[in-house]
């Protein structure tokens, strides 16, 4: 039931209409919700095709938290009716929604349904056909469909007393109506503890059958009266879900009248059924226990899951039970036997339902025929009267999860190399030509940013480099030949086979290799300024013949 005012452990179900499009014609509407909730009206919207402007009285409903709440949101659906407010609040259509997400996954729901149309509303699509529809049934003329229609009319000159009919061209598919809200809610509607294990459980029960005829004649003065006079009533019960308002029904089909044996002869013995044949010609011909609803869901969280899997390892199955109950009298003149409330606990029942099936990796659902027997205990049981297991009495029922309670295994690995991803590779120095070459190349850069910047000008290394800061270039200058003579420091310890990974060089091995690679870098730099001075010639004597050869 729903609450009148929030509050703690209770949840709001907020909702928000967006609005209608594409009705066949320009309709006063009205939206109007029900089933998870009470029925919540709009106020009706202007006339229009795409109505939006609706107002809902209440644009929540509020529900308590708990057991209650999550059967009905996995078991009911939100349903969705549009109305037309015009036409005595008549059906245009309607659509449902489950609001399953919210229990565990999400806080908001979006819809954006198809309104199935009803006939009276889906010829509207077709103006010129709903005319002769209303005209053959004589209600109203053509005319008067046609002002119905205008919207879909082609415009006529003024002073018409009505337009012109629309006329589909052949093959015309009227496009969806649709219908836009959203549901929300501050918090996860399920319980914390089942975030990551839950499930719904459905039973199913067709039907019980081959009953002992002292139970399906109860209130019967003969085999021939209305079942509707029978003074008991049934449940049946599973893990906790119940079925109720079982009644008694009448036989499927009547049974064929045995052939008549031949003059002078002796009807031959017809040869005794076997169990299926026995339990096939109850559920045609015999009468049965039905439930006016015949399906149950169920939410069931972590603790139902644990316990439901350690069922199937240990007993692999679960009993059913079958409890009549006597009916209250609506006559009092007629009040019922008074054998019936001992009646009805004398033939209280249960049926052992095998769920080995479900062992099997990605099963969730079974059905089985059980046979019925007597549950009774004690004073309960009235030794004079038949059993249930004597008369061969069986349920036939099915059960569902939501999900297998045995996850299907994962499929086998055909390339193993998957297991063993793809990594970066481990961080390495430079080789050593590298370290090198670029010690060369930013040896030569210098030289080069000297000449142009400091200029012959300067007047020893310390004007030189005031002019190169001048200039702008004597910070990438210096960084880049530091980080040259780096690499070839790393380098040049990483080949010393006197330097132990992971100690600091201390003392003589130190003073070595800081020698060692000074002498280097000195080296190599005099080879790079020697190689750009016998550039530097080269390209002066080049020049000169040229320079010659131009001279008048």
């Amino acid at each position: 039931p729903e609450e009148d005012e929030g509050g703690e452990g209770k949840v709001a179900f907020r909702l928000a209409l967006a609005g209608v499009t594409d009705l066949p014609c320009p309709l006063e509407t009205l939206v109007a919700f029900g089933g998870l909730c009470r029925e919540n009206r709009s106020a009706p919207a202007a006339e229009s095709e795409s109505p939006a402007e609706f107002e809902l009285p209440k644009d929540k409903f509020i529900r308590k938290l708990g057991q209650e709440l999550c059967d009905d949101v996995v078991s009911k659906q939100l349903e969705i009716s549009l109305c037309d407010a015009a036409n005595e609040n008549a059906l245009i259509g309607k659509a449902s929604i489950s609001l399953l997400p919210l229990l565990h996954d999400q806080t908001e729901v979006f819809a954006e349904l198809e309104l199935q149309l009803t006939e009276a509303y889906h010829i509207k699509w077709w103006p010129e056909k709903e005319a002769e529809l209303l005209e053959a049934a004589g209600g109203k003329d053509k005319k008067a469909a046609a002002g119905k229609a205008k919207a879909k009319a082609k415009p006529g000159a003024p002073g018409d007393e009505a337009p012109e009919l629309l006329k589909r061209p052949g093959g015309f598919v009227p496009p969806r109506t649709i219908i836009r809200f959203s549901v929300r809610v501050d918090e996860l509607v399920g319980p914390a503890e089942d975030r990551k294990d839950w499930t719904t459980l459905t039973m199913k029960v067709v039907g019980a059958f081959a009953l002992p005829d002292r139970l399906t004649t109860l209130g019967l003065a003969s085999p021939a009266d209305e079942v509707e006079l029978h003074q008991l009533k049934y449940r049946a019960m599973c893990f906790g879900a119940v079925l109720e308002n079982g009644e008694l029904a009448r036989p499927k089909e009547e049974p064929p009248e045995a052939p008549a044996a031949a003059e002078g002869e002796e009807a031959a013995e017809a040869p005794a059924p076997t169990e299926a044949e026995a339990r096939e010609r109850a559920e045609r011909f015999g009468r049965s226990v039905q439930f006016k609803e015949p399906v149950v869901v169920r939410y069931r969280g972590t603790r139902f899951l644990r316990e439901f899997r350690q069922m199937l390892n240990s007993t692999g199955g679960t009993w059913v039970y079958f409890v009549p109950e006597e009916r209250t009298s609506n006559d009092p003149k007629k009040p019922n036997l008074p054998e019936v409330g001992s009646l009805s606990k004398h033939f209280v029942g249960k049926a052992w339902v095998d769920l080995r099936a479900l062992i099997r990796p990605g099963a969730r659902a079974t059905e089985a025929c059980c046979e019925l027997r007597t549950a009774a205990v004690g004073a309960e049981v009235m030794a004079e009267e038949p059993t249930l297991q004597a008369s061969r009495a069986f349920v036939r029922l099915a059960l569902e999860l939501r999900g297998a309670p045995v996850a299907e295994p994962e499929p086998p690995i055909e390339d193993l190399r998957v297991l063993a991803p793809l990594r970066k590779p481990l961080g390495k120095f430079p080789a050593s030509s590298e370290a090198s070459l670029m010690y060369r190349e930013a040896v030569e850069a210098s030289f080069a940013a000297i000449c142009r910047d400091a200029g012959a000008g300067a007047a020893g290394a310390a004007a030189a480099v005031q002019q190169l800061k001048k200039a702008g270039s004597y910070d990438d200058l210096r960084e880049n030949l530091r980080g040259a003579v780096i690499r070839v420091f790393r380098e040049r310890m990483r080949k010393d086979t006197s330097a132990v990974p992971g100690k600091p060089l201390q003392g003589e091995v130190r003073d070595e290799l800081v020698s060692g690679t000074y002498t280097h870098l000195k080296e190599a730099a005099e080879a790079v300024l020697e190689e750009i001075r016998l550039h530097e010639l080269a390209s002066a004597g080049a020049r000169a013949p040229a320079a010659a050869a131009q001279l008048p």
